[in-house]
C-alpha cells in the first residue's frame, strides 16, 4: 500500500481533527492518520512528498537512489 492514500469524504486527521475532502492525501503514521500539514510538522513527509518514518531523513525509495 502506498502512503499517502486518497481520503474518503468525512475522514478526520487524528492529530488536528480537521476533516479531509474526498481525495485529499492521508498519511498513515504510527501516531494515526494525518493531514499533509500535520504529517509535515511531525516529520513524516520526505522531500519527494512520500511518507517516511520521522527518525529517517528520506523515504525508502529516496534512500535507495
Amino acid at each position: 500500500m502506498s502512503n499517502p492514500v486518497p481520503a474518503f469524504k468525512g475522514t478526520e486527521c487524528d492529530n488536528c481533527g480537521e476533516q479531509f475532502e474526498e481525495g485529499d492525501d492521508v498519511f498513515f503514521t504510527d501516531d494515526g492518520k494525518m493531514c499533509i500539514k500535520c504529517a509535515e510538522e511531525n516529520d513524516y513527509v520526505c522531500e519527494c512528498g512520500c511518507f517516511k518514518k520521522f527518525e529517517y531523513k528520506y523515504c525508502y525509495e529516496c534512500s535507495r537512489s
